[in-house]
């Protein structure tokens, strides 16, 4: 999504990780991605985005697992 129309871009996945993907290229930071009812979309249609967070499973810090 681009200034909130929808575009294409094409991606490079480096692996994935049970339900994640290793973007290695294609996308900047802070790009937007759809990641639901991407059926209903086509680029240069107009939609509104919402942010969600995502907790990272890969957390090298050890102070999650002393509490």
């Amino acid at each position: 999504v681009d200034q909130g129309i929808v575009t294409i871009k094409n991606i490079e996945i480096l692996t994935s990780y049970q339900d994640y993907y290793i973007i290695s290229n294609g996308l900047n930071l802070g790009d937007i991605v759809i990641l639901e009812g991407i059926q209903m979309v086509k680029p240069g249609i107009p939609v509104k985005s919402e942010k969600t967070k995502f907790k990272s499973s890969f957390n090298n810090s050890k102070s999650d697992e002393n509490g």
